[in-house]
């Protein structure tokens, strides 16, 4: 398959796709937030739009739609030019999506790049999934960046920050280099709430913890680090759509 982008295909081009066995769809929800003065506010959704092109090109039978771009930013929301939607908006927004692909697709792959989405998707994938009563697969990738089956993150977070730092930084430089700017890019370890390890609750403001929105040190990030780990993640959404296999027909 030449090319797994909806957004990017004829609508004969998706029909020859599923003629030929395309039976799934992956989308990303990802956000439109400040990430720290060398990164664009779109680093999020770029990040979901190309971990799920990898993953499903490694798959051979599925299909991206296009990716949710705002997501639920609120901890953000100080620094200028981040957006968010409110829940009940982006709930609504996952499951009209879902709706509108069950139609022609039978699994469906719902991918978090964004941590403030996380418990978001799970509760909208938990409602359409009983709306469709079972004829769609329903499938959550919440965290492409924590492999369940190991109880443990992809990367170090320690070395690769939570937000802004060094692996969002290579992923961007690795497929929109012209957007980041590496000159601005300063370390900053905010003290910050102990939930690194779990589905980020967002209760503290960003902007009551670091003045540049950086949680990490981006200044050792680099392109072919960025690609490494854009295979591992992609990797890892594979791995966890594995692991539904044994509960869908």
């Amino acid at each position: 398959m030449k090319n797994v982008m909806m957004e990017e295909m004829t609508w004969t081009e998706i029909e020859n796709a599923m003629k030929d066995g395309c039976d799934t769809v992956m989308f990303s929800v990802g956000s439109v937030e400040q990430h720290g003065p060398h990164l664009p506010l779109g680093t999020d959704w770029w990040i979901g739009d190309v971990i799920a092109k990898r993953a499903a090109e490694k798959l051979g039978n599925a299909l991206v739609a296009p990716t949710i771009r705002p997501g639920f930013s609120i901890f953000h929301e100080a620094f200028p030019g981040s957006l968010s939607l409110k829940p009940e908006t982006l709930t609504e927004t996952i499951n009209d999506y879902c709706r509108s692909l069950a139609r022609f697709f039978k699994n469906i792959v719902i991918i978090g790049s964004h941590g403030g989405n996380f418990p978001i998707i799970e509760t909208a994938s938990a409602v359409i999934s009983e709306e469709l009563g079972g004829r769609n697969n329903i499938m959550t990738v919440t965290n492409p960046f924590y492999d369940p089956a190991k109880e443990k993150w992809v990367m170090d977070v320690d070395k690769g920050g939570t937000h802004a730092g060094r692996f969002e930084t290579s992923m961007i430089l690795a497929e929109k280099p012209s957007t980041v700017h590496m000159e601005r890019a300063v370390e900053s370890w905010p003290e910050m709430p102990e939930y690194k390890d779990q589905a980020l609750g967002y209760v503290v403001k960003a902007h009551r913890m670091t003045k540049i929105g950086v949680f990490g040190d981006p200044r050792g990030a680099n392109a072919e680090e960025g690609k490494q780990l854009i295979e591992a993640f992609a990797d890892n959404i594979i791995n966890i759509m594995n692991g539904y296999k044994k509960f869908y027909r």
